[in-house]
């Protein structure tokens, strides 16, 4: 039996995994299907208020590092289908790759246990996503994008040694 490739339903299929990790795009559709809904304009500030809120969410950081290992590691398939542990295994292989400290401060914590932490988070310091650009060898581009987009802070401070050294 000879099976024919269904060209269509694959260009479906990629760009619905595309679409998965493409947050601000994502995010912005859904607001404009919202403001374009026919009631929108006619109803008052609260109900669009609650109508947005129910309709954008914040993307937590754990999901932007999940996306950024799924993407840098070549992986394939729905960036939420890989488990925590083999995350873990990228980010704890990484940082033992290429010498990176487990943390900039003591701790008796695995490093293991940290990575399934970070992946987990809806946010974390500012620190953890420096130690994370060192650990996986991200541009400056991506800590920034990290920065800005993940934490949603300002980006790299100038005026801090620790943030330019």
């Amino acid at each position: 039996m000879r099976y024919e490739l269904d060209h269509k339903a694959i260009d479906e299929y990629s760009q619905s995994v595309l679409n998965s990790l493409e947050f601000t795009k994502n995010s912005e559709e859904k607001f404009y299907r919202v403001v374009d809904l026919a009631d929108f304009q006619d109803d008052d500030a609260e109900k669009i208020f609650q109508c947005l809120r129910n309709e954008l969410r914040l993307i937590p950081f754990g999901d932007y590092l999940k996306r950024y290992i799924f993407i840098k590691s070549g992986m394939e398939g729905d960036f939420r289908a890989v488990s925590a542990d083999e995350y873990a295994h990228v980010i704890t292989y990484a940082f033992k790759e290429n010498n990176t400290p487990k943390s900039f401060t003591e701790t008796s914590a695995k490093l293991k246990a940290l990575a399934k932490n970070w992946l987990s988070q809806e946010s974390v310091s500012r620190s953890v996503v420096f130690l994370l650009g060192f650990g996986l060898k991200m541009s400056e581009k991506d800590v920034s994008d990290f920065l800005v987009r993940a934490l949603r802070e300002r980006d790299f401070n100038f005026k801090d040694p620790i943030e330019i050294g």
